[in-house]
């Protein structure tokens, strides 16, 4: 791969690039504009929500590095010429470092847009990731991210029968614990929407393994707005995110690497002098 890239860099010209700057201009403003509203549309048609057509619009936003070997092969047939090669190349650079700058800030820019992508929703038809819970639930656990971290927690409390809502953005664990009978949503806790649906201010306890501090801040921030008292126990990635958690109410924090001392040193003090650790890692 790097080679390849080495290998397309030299045969682009700089002179071409300067020449045929305002076509490289409106391609990449097709790119990182067009391009996502066309993957909106198609996924509104499919019944998705505004924040999930979002997302994957604006994640599809730059120009692959695939289309750059089907330009390099034709130029080597003589279909294209060396020109086109090295206006593609510049829109791809630009592409790519536009769209991880608009990626890293998506959470902003969906507030702004959030109405505009709308348009695109389809209200007579719902996915079947996009499904909200129908049934009303109190006093029941809250647990945003379903992986690693929240996974054992949430097949204890459906094995104990105790009422729980579950949030995840990977649509295999999704499908996989709906299938259990797992009320689950699919989504992003950084959409106002899908918090609303948690009925967090109905949880007696609200479980947060997601590790954006910003979703987390959010969570909190929505939990507070709740009449009846709850716990909220969430993760941050560093003791300088969790003193701002605990600062904005939160119960527990979760430090990853706490968690694993604090096992090593209580299967010590349980099992010394001889070793033994569960057999599941």
């Amino acid at each position: 791969m790097t080679f390849f890239f080495v290998y397309l860099g030299l045969q682009a010209n700089i002179l071409d690039v300067v020449t045929y700057w305002p076509t490289i201009v409106i391609f990449t403003i097709f790119a990182i504009v067009v391009k996502p509203i066309l993957y909106i549309f198609l996924l509104g048609l499919f019944g998705f929500r505004k924040h999930s057509m979002f997302q994957t619009g604006l994640s599809l936003s730059q120009v692959s590095e695939f289309s750059l070997v089907v330009l390099l092969v034709a130029v080597q047939m003589g279909i294209a010429s060396k020109e086109a090669l090295s206006v593609m190349a510049a829109v791809a650079i630009c592409s790519i470092i536009l769209s991880s700058i608009f990626i890293s800030k998506s959470k902003l820019i969906y507030r702004f847009v959030k109405n505009f992508v709308k348009i695109f929703e389809h209200h007579s038809k719902v996915h079947f990731f996009e499904s909200h819970i129908e049934q009303d639930l109190e006093n029941h656990v809250v647990i945003i991210g379903a992986d690693q971290v929240g996974g054992p927690v949430v097949r204890y409390l459906h094995k104990e029968k105790v009422p729980i809502v579950v949030l995840d953005f990977n649509p295999h664990i999704v499908q996989e614990y709906r299938q259990k009978g797992v009320n689950i949503i699919y989504g992003d806790a950084g959409d106002q929407e899908i918090l609303e649906g948690l009925m967090l201010n109905k949880a007696k306890l609200i479980i947060s393994t997601a590790n954006d501090l910003t979703d987390n801040e959010m969570i909190l921030l929505e939990a507070k707005k709740s009449k009846k008292p709850n716990t909220v126990v969430v993760r941050a990635s560093d003791k300088e995110q969790a003193q701002k958690l605990r600062a904005l109410g939160a119960d527990y924090v979760i430090l990853p690497e706490e968690v694993s001392g604090d096992f090593l040193l209580n299967q010590l003090k349980s099992h010394w002098p001889q070793i033994r650790f569960p057999k599941k890692s």
